[in-house]
């Protein structure tokens, strides 16, 4: 019997933990202030009135790289209604001294974006990927799972190329 409490209460905590990130999901973002590659000082609010897509990054990430590429290609077609901002985990030296090759927003904190993935979203690990209603209201939270994210931002923003990315997938 006492394993079995145990192993309730255990079930119970997770549960509520899981509860408390996905709290999170249809409530305001929380802005931050980030920096670009030439110290200048941004703020996620900037874009309000579009869809936001941030991605929390660092230069060792192999998931990254996919979800940057393709992410590339869906800004230069949606930029209009998008905007996606790559946040990096990498300190301040190694993110500027990073070769970029995209055109949407790469931004640092200048100290470590991990803080900001687990303060405000509850996780601590790259990817890590938040899609913000034109609202100011979160509608996506999930880590490395690039098939639900690119599902959901696809969902809120049609994009062709993400739908066969998808097709492909179910493959």
């Amino acid at each position: 019997m006492k394993r079995v409490l145990m192993f309730f209460f255990a079930c119970v905590l997770t549960v509520q933990s899981s509860w408390a990130q996905q709290a999170q999901l249809f409530s305001p973002m929380k802005d931050f202030t980030l920096y670009d590659r030439k110290g200048n000082e941004h703020k996620v609010s900037e874009f309000n009135g579009k869809y936001i897509v941030l991605m929390f990054t660092s230069q060792d990430c192999e998931p990254c790289k996919e979800a940057k590429s393709i992410l590339d290609g869906f800004y230069n077609r949606n930029k209009d209604k998008a905007e996606v901002i790559a946040i990096s985990a990498d300190d301040k030296d190694s993110w500027l001294k990073e070769e970029s090759n995209v055109s949407f927003h790469e931004w640092n904190d200048y100290n470590s974006a991990h803080d900001i993935g687990e303060e405000y979203y509850g996780l601590n690990l790259c990817p890590l990927f938040v899609i913000i209603h034109p609202n100011g209201n979160i509608i996506h939270i999930s880590k490395a799972r690039l098939g639900g994210f690119f599902r959901d931002l696809n969902e809120n923003v049609p994009d062709a190329e993400i739908e066969n990315i998808l097709k492909g997938h179910k493959k």
